[in-house]
């Protein structure tokens, strides 16, 4: 088993604190014989981002800063997600960047890393673009595979993927990529774009190397245990524990509001990282939307409509004739 790891990451001056703490929990979980080679590529980063990147550099745990916004400012006219910046154009790149590696791991800064890395970079992945964890939107949203033209069984989030750069390169994957985010509807920034170009090439791995926190918010524990075809622990606290990534997806963050056990784990590795001196102040979470979901909402799944009314839940069939 190879125990290099090559990791590539994207942030920008509005990120650079969530990275830093991804960063020092990755460190925090790294086995002493693993070797981890981090290349972080940055948009105009200033100069104490920058140093506050490299002073995570250890033994064994290499940090690479390279700022790509010359390749950014050629997108910036791209329309973007409100929590989401035109940074992660750079992940169609990833190829070319590092053309002289076979593979990659690509993370997000929105996570939390609780296990070393080893054993998912050594994955085998020969005839896959990519090894990925499915996304519970194709199940709860079967309108947006449609509208975006994603003609998969499964979408998969891209937030957490190893790439197979060396099969990227010889199929033009980035050339794809960039035509299709370009000339095709998309909603998120890059996910839609992945799913529809490398989806059919996919290898699916266990949910625990990129669990979502919303993943609880929108299916109970049985439906995801149906889902992904794996056994889930009987708590949200426990589910937790036991990921090997967890990713704090949405708007909602757990370093800007207090989301209990989220923010909790959160400022365990807030306080070990170079931010420790900083106080991590939390606003108040508003809970009033998941109160009005509760009293009215409308819901795809699957080959049905469901809406909620006064918390009581009824399921439409699609395509259903109503008098």
């Amino acid at each position: 088993m190879n125990n290099a790891v090559n990791i590539a990451m994207i942030t920008d001056n509005n990120y650079v604190k969530p990275t830093i703490v991804a960063l020092t929990s990755l460190f925090c979980h790294k086995k002493s014989d693993s070797v981890y080679n981090i290349f972080i590529l940055t948009n105009d980063l200033n100069e104490q981002s920058i140093n506050l990147l490299k002073s995570l550099k250890n033994t064994n745990f290499n940090i690479s800063v390279i700022d790509k916004s010359n390749i950014i400012e050629k997108f910036n006219n791209l329309n973007v997600e409100r929590h989401v910046t035109v940074t992660a154009i750079l992940k169609f790149f990833l190829p070319e960047i590092f053309n002289d590696l076979d593979k990659i791991l690509y993370l997000d800064s929105d996570i939390l890393i609780q296990a070393d890395l080893s054993e998912l970079i050594n994955i085998n992945i020969p005839a896959c673009y990519a090894a990925v964890v499915k996304d519970i939107l194709c199940k709860v949203n079967t309108y947006h595979m449609a509208k975006y033209n994603i003609p998969n069984k499964y979408y998969f989030n891209s937030g957490v993927m190893l790439l197979n750069l060396e099969l990227m390169r010889r199929d033009n994957i980035s050339d794809s990529l960039i035509d299709y985010r370009i000339n095709k509807p998309n909603h998120f920034m890059d996910q839609d774009t992945f799913n529809a170009v490398i989806g059919h090439k996919v290898k699916y791995i266990s949910y625990k190397y990129n669990f979502l926190n919303y993943y609880l918010e929108k299916l109970s524990i049985k439906e995801l245990e149906n889902f992904y075809e794996e056994k889930f622990e009987s708590s949200s606290k426990a589910i937790y524990a036991g990921c090997y990534i967890v990713h704090l997806g949405g708007a909602n963050k757990p370093w800007v509001y207090n989301m209990g056990y989220l923010s909790d784990l959160y400022r365990k590795y807030w306080n070990k990282s170079p931010l420790k001196n900083e106080k991590l102040i939390l606003k108040k979470l508003k809970n009033t939307n998941s109160f009005l979901q509760n009293i009215f909402s409308v819901r795809n799944d699957n080959n049905h409509k469901v809406v909620t009314v006064l918390w009581l839940k009824i399921k439409i069939k699609r395509g259903a004739k109503h008098a």
